[in-house]
């Protein structure tokens, strides 16, 4: 059995999400294709509608059938007929559900199913074995595989490389790669500082993100709104909260809008702060900006909105992130739920514990014991 199935036959054997039978959920099931058996005539037509194809094969990893999964990916080689665009997007969505051998095999296979490889396929590959995080594949492929079959890296191939060794701490080898592309004349992009600067303020390397900074302005790189975030991610990260907000005014002066990771490091620092009225302050103004709240900012503010006793703006944002699915554990829940009970807001408290069990989730909400009865 290949590592990626077995990596995850270990994650579906502890998930508790029951089983969605095929008989009970028509809605955007695929048509039985005529005669065909019992394991054939749910195939969807792949090469008809990718989208819908992907989103029925995430289904069935759902329902844990990863064997029914493998052939219905196997099937839909024969569709590649010399298109190497439909070769990339069978990889990808082998990558997607964590099965990095069979987007091997597609890739190995693709000259005698009458395709040609290129950098476009390659970069695939990379990005199949990212998503399944097979991490010690990236350097077989980039390094051996291209030159195996004299395949050219390009600029993406970089990219994507990048991203694998940030994703694993591997920060000296992304710089180096910087060097190496500079050697080999390929230009640097957005994209490539961005990757390298979110691993390193993310990963409290401050400094050599400020280095990596000025590197990028240096080279009359313009940053986007992700390079503004990772810095400001990495500013609160050093406590430089005063810097930080000098950024986001820095950041607008220039015409970068802020989006709603702009507004959290702000929002989290001061409520690490135990500053409420500043944490308010920042999320009125993303309100007012007609940005939404995320998982990140409910899970910011519940906590401190309760110990400083505003259980109306509390419950406001849990019943929200409720219906939103922006809080999917019970634990922030039941925390708020504890603090409410305990100052007698039991009507508050009530009414998240009814939001949270109507919507069926796995684990139901605890109604605490009030101290004081």
């Amino acid at each position: 059995m290949s590592k990626a199935c077995s990596r995850l036959r270990r994650i579906f054997a502890a998930t508790a999400t029951p089983a969605i039978s095929h008989r009970n959920s028509g809605a955007g099931k695929a048509k039985p294709l005529a005669g065909g058996s019992s394991s054939q005539r749910y195939i969807p037509l792949f090469i008809r509608n990718g989208r819908n194809f992907e989103n029925w094969i995430l289904r069935l990893l759902r329902e844990k059938d990863i064997s029914v999964v493998e052939g219905r990916l196997q099937d839909q080689k024969r569709h590649i007929r010399g298109r190497e665009g439909f070769a990339v997007q069978l990889m990808l969505l082998y990558g997607r559900v964590g099965l990095f051998e069979g987007a091997r095999k597609v890739f190995d296979e693709m000259p005698e199913l009458g395709c040609s490889r290129s950098a476009l396929s390659l970069n695939s590959l990379l990005q199949a074995a990212i998503n399944s995080e097979e991490w010690e594949m990236v350097d077989l492929i980039f390094r051996d595989l291209t030159k195996e079959l004299s395949l050219d890296a390009n600029l993406i191939t970089y990219n994507t490389v990048m991203k694998a060794y940030c994703k694993t701490g591997r920060f000296c080898d992304a710089e180096d790669l910087l060097d190496e592309m500079e050697a080999r004349e390929i230009a640097p992009d957005v994209v490539t500082f961005n990757t390298i600067l979110n691993g390193l303020y993310k990963s409290g390397n401050f400094s050599k993100g400020e280095k990596l900074w000025e590197l990028m302005l240096s080279k009359n790189i313009t940053p986007t709104v992700r390079s503004y975030n990772a810095r400001l991610r990495g500013m609160v990260l050093e406590t430089l909260v005063g810097d930080a907000v000098k950024l986001f005014e820095e950041m607008q002066e220039k015409g970068v809008t802020p989006d709603v990771c702009s507004y959290n490091p702000l929002i989290s620092a001061y409520c690490k702060l135990g500053d409420m009225d500043e944490a308010k302050k920042w999320y009125q103004r993303m309100v007012e900006a007609g940005i939404g709240a995320d998982k990140v900012t409910v899970a910011a503010l519940v906590p401190i909105l309760c110990e400083k006793g505003e259980f109306e703006m509390a419950y406001e944002l849990c019943i929200m992130g409720i219906d939103k699915g922006l809080v999917k554990e019970v634990e922030l829940l039941q925390s708020a739920l504890d603090c409410m009970v305990k100052e007698s807001q039991v009507g508050l408290a009530e009414k998240i514990v009814g939001k949270w069990n109507s919507k069926k989730r796995e684990y139901s909400l605890e109604f605490p014991i009030n101290p004081s009865e």
